[in-house]
């Protein structure tokens, strides 16, 4: 299962509700596409009749199974997921968003920084989170800091601007 987000809020009488998308912005409007989607308290997906992304990262959803507002307001702020395999644009988009989850990063200047946690895409400029030691060291991904990627060892050497991992850790 593959958590996409949660949901944020009801709309109008018919069981209308709005899933706050934890995903970058690409594949967001891949989201328009999905058939069912699962929740953290069912089994059973719940079917999509229509769906519409609103401000970039909210996706408007109208199920089958979901026809009340009363219902809508039951599964608010519950985890949205997707199953992997069931669409296969997507899992191939957060595949290669999360290619490097678990791969250490090394800089050319400060050595090992630690290793690669979550990526988070949802700002203006998506960051690595890397675990370091007991603490978390966030980190631009920017492409042009990379100078290398090895998959067969999972390490990434970075050429990071001085002192960005001083300031990055206060």
């Amino acid at each position: 299962m593959i958590p996409i987000g949660h949901v944020a809020k009801s709309h109008g009488l018919n069981g209308h509700f709005s899933i706050k998308l934890k995903l970058p912005n690409e594949l967001c409007e891949l989201c328009c596409h999905i058939k069912k989607i699962y929740l953290n308290t069912q089994q059973d997906p719940l079917l999509i009749s229509n769906s519409k992304i609103n401000h970039q990262v909210f996706l408007r959803v109208k199920t089958t199974s979901i026809n009340t507002r009363e219902d809508a307001k039951k599964i608010l702020q519950q985890t949205v997921y997707l199953k992997e395999g069931e669409n296969h644009l997507i899992d191939t988009e957060l595949n290669k968003q999360n290619e490097f989850l678990n791969f250490t990063v090394f800089d050319k200047n400060e050595g090992e920084i630690g290793m690669i946690e979550e990526i988070d895409f949802n700002r203006i400029q998506p960051l690595f989170i890397i675990k370091q030691k007991q603490q978390e060291v966030l980190v631009p991904f920017v492409e042009e800091f990379i100078i290398d990627v090895n998959h067969k060892k999972k390490i990434i050497t970075v050429d990071l601007p001085e002192n960005l991992i001083k300031i990055c850790n206060q």
